[in-house]
C-alpha cells in the first residue's frame, strides 16, 4: 500500500521535470520544428521501352531521445514527500502485528552521519521482554518494512532512474535494542536472496 503510493508520487515528479531532472535531446539539430517523416519521390521515364519508373526515396524523422536525470538531493526530496503521505499506513501495519506493543517513532530522515543518505527509524515496544524474542520480534518488522526496497518498487522505482543513487537505510530499535540495515542488504531481503541468519550477521 504504501510502496505503491511512494512510486505514484516518484513518477508524478520525475515526468513533470521538477528542478530541471528531465531533459530532452533530439539527434537531428537541424530539425527542431516537427517530428515528421518526408518523402522525396523522383520519376524517371525512360523512353527506349515506352515505360515509366517512379523511385521513391524516404528520409526517417530525426529520432528523439528522453533522458531522465535524478541527483540524489531531488531523490532524497521525493522521497521524504512521499513518506509524508504514507507514514500512517505504515504505523497502522506495524500496530496490526501481533508482537507489537506501541509504534513509537517511524521517521524517514536525512543520516546526520552518512550525508546524502536517508534513514529510515522505526522503535517499536514489543509485547516480550526477553532478548530472543525481541529478535525475533525485530526479524518480523524488518521483513514487513522490506516492501519499501522491493526490486522496482516504492523507494526502489526512483533509484532505477539515477545512477549511484543511495537508498534509504534501516534503523530499527525494538524495546531499546537496535538493528541497523544499510540499503543494500534491505534490497538483497526484499528479493528474497538474504537469510534470517543473515540478518542478525549484518544488522544485529
Amino acid at each position: 500500500m504504501y510502496a505503491k503510493g511512494a512510486r505514484i508520487l516518484v513518477t508524478a515528479v520525475l515526468l513533470s521535470g521538477c528542478g530541471g531532472a528531465v531533459s530532452t535531446t533530439t539527434t537531428d539539430a537541424a530539425t527542431t520544428a516537427a517530428v515528421r517523416s518526408t518523402t522525396t519521390s523522383t520519376s524517371t521515364t525512360t523512353s527506349t521501352t515506352n515505360s515509366t519508373t517512379t523511385s521513391s526515396t524516404t528520409t526517417p524523422a530525426p529520432t528523439t531521445s528522453t533522458t531522465l536525470h535524478v541527483t540524489q538531493d531531488l531523490y532524497n526530496s521525493v522521497m521524504l514527500g512521499a513518506f509524508e503521505e504514507t507514514r500512517d499506513g505504515l504505523i497502522d501495519s506495524l500496530h496490526a502485528m501481533f508482537d507489537v506493543q506501541s509504534v513509537d517513532v517511524v521517521d524517514l530522515r536525512e543520516d546526520a552521519g552518512n550525508a546524502p543518505s536517508l534513514v529510515l527509524v522505526v522503535d517499536v515496544t514489543s509485547i516480550f521482554s526477553t532478548l530472543d524474542y525481541r529478535t525475533e520480534s525485530a526479524w518480523e518488522v524488518t521483513r514487513l518494512l522490506t516492501v519499501l526496497w522491493e526490486p522496482n518498487q516504492g523507494w526502489s522505482g526512483a533509484h532505477n532512474e539515477g545512477e549511484g543513487l543511495e537508498l534509504p537505510d534501516l534503523q530499527l530499535t525494538v524495546s531499546g535494542v537496535t538493528w541497523e540495515c544499510g540499503y543494500e542488504f534491505m534490497q538483497r531481503l526484499a528479493d528474497h536472496r538474504a537469510s534470517q541468519a543473515d540478518w542478525a550477521d549484518t544488522c544485529g
